[in-house]
Formats: structure tokens, sequence, C-alpha cells
């Protein structure tokens, strides 16, 4: 197939909280791009997660991160809209992400571990998720096979 039409798979996941091994979402979205096409309609998946309750000592750095730098405006805790079904949660995702799907983020680890929590919340027996790459690596690849500049200007 043409490069034009690769299509990527967008995955964001927005954590309370990041560790050395672990980070807990709260929210998780999920969208198409190609070239040719750029963004392809609307993200095809989103939803708030409930990121479970927090140990004491991971509130208040949870509560810096989700309202100070840079405030994602997300609460990790007392939010009606935050989803606790991750068995479901699980399922719309794994329906909404093909298999085979080039997946791209803008911090794949802590996507990487953002799935195997949901998987394990969810009593996944398997996370087919475990290859993320990132699109500060995948962009400028995919330009200078199309045959643009080694570097872009702002403009471009």
């Amino acid at each position: 197939a043409p490069l034009e039409s690769l299509e990527l798979t967008l995955i964001d996941f927005e954590a309370a909280i990041t560790g050395p091994h672990y980070s807990l979402p709260t929210e998780v979205s999920v969208a198409r791009y190609s070239l040719r096409g750029g963004f392809l309609g609307r993200p095809i998946f989103h939803a708030f997660v409930h990121p479970g309750v927090l140990p004491e000592p991971l509130v208040y750095p949870a509560m810096k991160v989700t309202m100070d730098i840079p405030p994602t405006g997300i609460p990790f805790r007392n939010f009606a809209l935050a989803r606790v079904d991750y068995a479901q949660l699980w399922a719309e995702l794994l329906e909404a992400i093909p298999p085979g799907s080039f997946l791209v983020a803008k911090a794949p680890k802590a996507e990487l571990e953002c799935f195997a929590w949901l998987a394990a919340r969810a009593g996944a027996s398997e996370n087919p998720f475990t290859t993320i790459f990132d699109y500060v690596d995948i962009f400028p690849l995919l330009a200078k096979l199309a045959g643009y500049p080694e570097r872009l200007s702002e403009a471009d």
C-alpha cells in the first residue's frame, strides 16, 4: 500500500500519577490518522477512567499533576464521569483498535503501563497492546519516506 494510505492509530492516556513502573489513567482517547486524509473523523474512542483509590502518599502528587503542572483538569476522585466498569471499557478499547494497528503515542512507556493497568483491572487474560511507537520518532521518518526535507519548518 502507498505510504499516503498508511493509517496510524493515535493513543493518548492522561494519568493521575506516574512512577518508575506504573501509570494510573484518568482518561483515554483513540484517533486514526493518515498522511493522505489527516485525522480520520472524530476520536474513535474516548472515556474517562477512575484510577482506583490512590495510596495516601500519592494523593498530593496526583493533585499536583491533575491540577497544577500542566493541569489536565481531570479529577482523579469524586468524578461522576470516570468509568469503573473496567471489563466493559477494555472490551470497547479492543473493539476500537483493530488487531495489527500501528499504534503511536506521545509517551509510549506511560501508554503501555496504562494499557497493562487497565487489562489487569478488566481481568483480561491477554494484552495485545505491547508495541507503541513515539510520534516524535515516527513522523520525521514518514516525512523523510514521503520525500519532505530533512527538517521541516514550523510553516510546513
